[in-house]
């Protein structure tokens, strides 16, 4: 009998579904996953299910390749044979996870269009929590303004932000970025009133 059986076992003998996790170090959800493995596909649904794809396309273009090998016929690669399986329909080739460095980072055209504003928490070297609030030109990352404080407020960033607008001008629009982290993603810009 395996673990998974008995864990079954314990919760169908009416033990709760937390008692059995601790009981075997396992989360509740797996317990109840196990539970209605049992019901609904018997007992040997119970039992470890394998993770492997059921299929391999890739696999049909080194078993041809095997096959000329094996019978002294020239083999093209295993790429050539894929190429020619897909054009005739063959095979479906599944999508390519894109690469990072193919994404295009949003960059407003010219400079003062929209910046970007965020604060970061930061422990100082005698462990004192501060908070930074930047005001990031988005087309140049050039940083407008850079302040510190011991908490961000309202009245610190709308202070911040006009003291800010002085030397640039009045941006486009703003778009904050996820408070507390660093500005890397960002939600919508938001137009400045004028």
């Amino acid at each position: 009998m395996s673990k998974n059986w008995v864990i079954v076992e314990a919760a169908l003998a009416g033990q709760s579904h937390g008692a059995v996790a601790r009981q075997y170090g396992i989360s509740t959800v797996w317990v109840g996953k196990f539970v209605a493995r049992r019901r609904t596909g018997g007992w040997d649904a119970v039992e470890k299910q394998s993770t492997r794809p059921r299929s391999n396309p890739n696999a049909a273009p080194h078993t041809l390749r095997a096959h000329l090998e094996h019978r002294g016929l020239p083999a093209p690669s295993v790429t050539t044979i894929w190429g020619i399986l897909t054009r005739a329909g063959v095979v479906t080739p599944e999508p390519r996870i894109r690469p990072r460095r193919s994404y295009i980072r949003f960059e407003p055209d010219p400079p003062n269009e929209c910046w970007r504003a965020d604060f970061i928490h930061r422990p100082l070297a005698d462990r004192t929590d501060i908070e930074i609030l930047p005001f990031l030109d988005d087309h140049s990352r050039f940083a407008i303004a850079f302040t510190a404080h011991q908490v961000v407020t309202g009245p610190i960033v709308l202070a911040t932000f006009r003291a800010a607008i002085e030397t640039p001008g009045m941006p486009a629009s703003s778009r904050p970025s996820n408070a507390g982290h660093e500005p890397n993603s960002t939600p919508p810009s938001t137009p400045i009133p004028a």
